[in-house]
């Protein structure tokens, strides 16, 4: 029984809410519907943080071994790095599960290090080196309060709009290029994954309508995007240069 108290107890907890563990554990109700949607929700959301960790490092890996942004659109990058601080700024003054947003914190950093990347390889160093400091005083002002809770509102439901932006600049990339050059295919399934999942964490554990306009909008983007890669899989960049 202590051994349950002080280890399983607090761990399932950390999952499963007070009045959910009950109905398992104390009831033994395994087949509470309820219960079993915030189980599910809870493991999709912190998969989805888990997976954060690495989901931009093959675009990161692709672009150093390249030493090129080739194919790559910086527009698109950098509204998805204000789409993402949008999120956790939004998302942490609500109050909101870190399960239902953590994942925006890590790709935002990830996402940033590719919009310095994008600017040092197309010959523009100065604004790679200043970027991470001026990305850094915007975050702060951010989180540390003294934004209104009212005006980050308004900068999600702008994000909607980045959103577009971004994934639109990309799309059209890839079909004027008519090659996807640096863009990763690991790194879009990852992101369709996770948006996709996104769709039913926000649902269950928060339901705000901005985060989950969002979350609907980039999955519909993300699988244009796969199928792109996958019609342009043959061609290579060098190829289509000689044919243009």
């Amino acid at each position: 029984m202590a051994v349950r108290e002080f280890f399983f107890t607090p761990l399932a907890q950390f999952i499963v809410p007070k009045h959910c563990y009950d109905e398992f554990f104390v009831n033994f109700n395994f087949f509470h519907v309820a219960c079993l949607k915030i189980v599910l929700s809870k493991c999709l959301g912190y998969s989805i943080v888990a997976l954060a960790v690495i989901v931009k490092l093959p675009q990161i890996i692709k672009v150093l071994r390249a030493s090129s942004v080739e194919g790559l659109s910086i527009l698109s990058f950098i509204t998805e790095l204000m789409i993402q601080t949008a999120v956790f700024s939004y998302s942490s003054a609500r109050g909101f599960p870190f399960s239902s947003w953590g994942e925006s914190v890590i790709k935002a950093t990830q996402t940033s290090f590719l919009v310095v990347l994008c600017f040092y390889y197309t010959n523009r160093p100065l604004v790679a080196a200043l970027l991470p400091v001026l990305y850094g005083a915007i975050v702060y002002v951010l989180v540390s309060g003294i934004t209104p809770t009212s005006v980050l509102a308004r900068l999600v439901s702008l994000s909607i709009l980045f959103l577009v932006i971004s994934r639109v600049s990309q799309i059209a990339t890839n079909y004027g290029n008519g090659h996807t050059g640096q863009l990763s295919f690991v790194m879009v399934l990852m992101l369709l994954y996770c948006h996709g999942a996104r769709i039913f964490t926000t649902l269950q554990e928060t339901g705000d309508k901005y985060t989950l306009t969002i979350f609907t909008i980039s999955t519909i983007f993300n699988i244009t995007m796969a199928t792109q890669i996958l019609y342009y899989w043959n061609v290579k960049v060098d190829q289509k240069r000689k044919t243009t």
